[in-house]
């Protein structure tokens, strides 16, 4: 059975476009700016299996957050 209801806010569910990242992809020019391929997109591994996806522009704003490939290279010897 699909939710027709948001659990938080239980407002009526709607079908919207999004673009790709998770931080801004509603934003309307982020759309048509995805649909230009304007972006580049990388998917983080949070905890597991729960992943992030975010847009260059995104990234360099949370310029902390490193990749499992940028992770797993700090701890091997130079």
């Amino acid at each position: 059975m699909q939710a027709t209801n948001c659990p938080i806010c239980y407002e009526l569910l709607e079908v919207r476009e999004v673009g790709p990242c998770m931080e801004c992809g509603s934003d309307p020019r982020e759309i048509e700016e995805a649909r230009a391929n304007w972006h580049t997109y990388a998917e983080y591994r949070i905890f597991g299996e729960l992943a992030l996806v975010l847009c260059d522009f995104c990234q360099a704003v949370r310029g902390r957050i490193k990749t499992s490939q940028q992770r797993s290279n700090q701890n091997q010897p130079v």
